[in-house]
């Protein structure tokens, strides 16, 4: 691909951005983005972190607009809002028109030849296997293991607590050694306290990963210091104390109560802790962005895509998006 070239077929469509930079384009400015971010203090609790989980899109869609194109070495990257185009872009209704970008050779480290990697039937045969380790009546198998997860984080809560009425506490870590203990549990068969050593090599590999992720792979050539990466697993969600409260109710009823809950209450906490849950993956998505590459030439509504052009779905972007979700979109509100 001929950059010069490419950047002037989307100017003709009314699409701009960063300036090309020869053999690295414009990662060196995501970097540098990216450290600037992490250098900045917080002021309070809140949830506007687009700023900080993705710096370059939160100031080139303001420049450029929200879609806008950039460059990842010499491959230009095409940013899209545009939720219609993302729905045809993720359902791949062009036959066969986009796939997943290939992963940096440092990523696969971490992901190795697991799902997020495959494409096709590959990726088909492996979904077929792992689907036999989630069918329903296995899953059912987890639940007495999940409660008493569950029902060990409670009681230390209750230790911490004491006989005081009301405390303050950092729950994320509480959370994260959560979903280990689960994971470790019903996977694995034994505790999170057994394999939390594989666990805290593996964050340490996340956190190498999202640094080769943000810089263009050259053979035979690397380079460290990218600054460090924003864990989402750190922030702290100042959930508003009305749902703070509700939140906590429902899991002592479920867990504490077991089937002596009436059904009809049971499914309303279920409900309660859903939209808690489903509010705080809008606002904190597992997924920052998602990438995808035409695979040949292809319109997308009025856009004319060139073959080799990567798509860069802003997920963090949309989920906090006021068009889409209203003046309030960076507030807690299930």
């Amino acid at each position: 691909m001929v950059p010069l070239r490419i950047q002037h077929h989307f100017k003709k469509q009314g699409i701009i951005g960063p300036k090309y930079r020869p053999i690295t384009g414009n990662t060196a400015e995501i970097r540098r983005l990216y450290v600037e971010a992490q250098s900045k203090k917080t002021l309070g609790l809140n949830h506007d972190v687009l700023h900080r989980v993705a710096p370059f899109h939160y100031h080139w869609s303001r420049k450029h607009g929200k879609m806008y194109v950039y460059w990842f070495g010499a491959r230009p990257r095409l940013a899209i809002s545009n939720l219609d185009v993302i729905k045809e872009v993720l359902m791949n209704t062009g036959g066969g028109s986009f796939k997943r970008v290939e992963q940096n050779p440092q990523a696969k480290q971490l992901f190795g030849e697991g799902l997020v990697g495959l494409e096709g039937e590959k990726w088909a045969f492996h979904r077929r296997i792992a689907n036999q380790a989630f069918n329903m009546e296995r899953v059912k198998g987890w639940v007495s293991e999940i409660v008493a997860s569950t029902g060990n984080m409670l009681n230390k809560w209750e230790e911490i607590r004491g006989v005081r009425d009301e405390f303050e506490m950092e729950v994320n870590t509480e959370f994260h050694d959560l979903s280990a203990d689960v994971i470790s549990r019903t996977a694995f068969g034994s505790s999170f306290e057994e394999g939390k050593r594989i666990f805290a090599l593996q964050e340490q590999q996340m956190h190498l990963v999202s640094q080769a992720i943000r810089s263009v792979y050259i053979p035979g050539f690397r380079k460290g210091n990218y600054g460090q990466s924003f864990d989402l697993g750190t922030c702290s969600f100042s959930i508003h104390q009305e749902w703070q409260h509700k939140a906590r109710e429902a899991v002592f009823r479920i867990c504490g109560r077991g089937n002596e809950l009436p059904v009809a209450e049971s499914l309303n906490d279920l409900k309660i802790l859903s939209l808690i849950i489903n509010e705080t993956l809008r606002l904190y998505p597992p997924a920052v962005m998602l990438l995808r590459e035409a695979s040949k030439k292809v319109k997308l509504g009025t856009l004319d895509i060139p073959a080799g052009t990567q798509l860069y779905l802003p997920l963090a972007a949309i989920h906090h998006d006021p068009d889409i979700w209203g003046e309030d979109a960076n507030e807690f509100n299930p």
